[in-house]
């Protein structure tokens, strides 16, 4: 009886221990560096918002996009 009770005790501390090798997601910490999109008002390509240039409250994917769309 006392093997059987080890022998379930050695178990439980194995499923421990790679419960929580499972549970470690390497890319849990990505979510921070989450940015707003925006559609280019040209030509409708989404982009970071960090990336697009503004204009009368449009964001445009280039600088030639913006000109034409002005123009």
């Amino acid at each position: 009886m006392a093997r059987l009770i080890l022998f379930l005790a050695i178990i439980f501390v194995i499923y421990l221990i790679l419960r929580v090798f499972w549970s470690k997601n390497p890319n849990a910490g990505d979510h921070a560096l989450a940015e707003d999109m925006v559609q280019c008002a040209y030509c409708g390509v989404h982009l970071p918002k960090s990336e697009g240039l503004q204009e009368g409250g449009q964001y445009f994917c280039n600088e030639a996009h913006r000109d034409a769309f002005v123009v």
